[in-house]
């Protein structure tokens, strides 16, 4: 299914659209992370009306701040690179009232014609059982948020090597398809794997991985 296409084609609908997803489905200003639409599942555990969810949902739920700060961060340089990223994923311990936090894993990507950012969160503490699952999911957003100065010195042109590299894409495939000599594509590779200061395609992998280049 294409999420994308899904979304734009139940606009008018999103509360149908949202019963046949495995997790909560939800729309924030990207300006300020007020929350525009929220899943009707979501609103019932909240015991939310469908024309509350803005103001309502401030008082009732509470994003850890440390991690409402980090998403923040996120969602900013995703909207400033938006041409080379197209989804941006974090991290949120989210409560309820006085209840404890619970974990949750949001994949976002901007709308327009929704009216903001579009996210997706499963919560993990109820959908993966596995520690060794939820440390992968910890162990990435760390790297992704520890490593957003490397992948910006990366231009366009290096990114898209990078997509090429990791869906194993040969240099002689790449020269044919970019129009570009092998020689230049080395020069390519050497500068790549400076501004990222690694030094193996395994290390080109998780870069690549852990940004939706793949």
């Amino acid at each position: 299914m294409d999420l994308l296409q899904e979304l734009k084609k139940y606009n008018g609908n999103l509360d149908s659209f949202s019963l046949s997803l495995p997790c909560m489905l939800h729309i924030n200003d990207p300006e300020d992370f007020s929350l525009i639409y929220l899943d009707p599942r979501s609103r019932a555990k909240l015991n939310l009306a469908h024309g509350d969810t803005k103001e309502a949902f401030q008082s009732l739920t509470m994003v850890h701040p440390e991690d409402l700060k980090k998403a923040k961060d996120s969602v900013s340089h995703y909207l400033q690179h938006i041409d080379e990223f197209s989804t941006v994923s974090f991290l949120q311990r989210v409560k309820s009232g006085n209840s404890k936090y619970t974990l949750l894993y949001t994949t976002g990507m901007m709308i327009e014609d929704l009216g903001g950012l579009v996210s997706f969160s499963v919560d993990l503490g109820r959908d993966l059982s596995k520690e060794d699952q939820l440390k992968e999911i910890r162990e990435e957003t760390v790297f992704i948020q520890e490593n957003f100065e490397k992948i910006n010195r990366l231009s366009k042109s290096e990114i898209k090597l990078m997509k090429l590299w990791a869906s194993n894409s040969d240099n002689q495939t790449i020269s044919k398809e970019l129009r570009i000599s092998e020689s230049t594509i080395k020069t390519y590779k050497k500068r790549i794997y400076k501004k990222l200061e690694i030094s193996s395609f395994l290390e080109l992998y998780t870069f690549a991985s852990a940004f939706d280049f793949v």
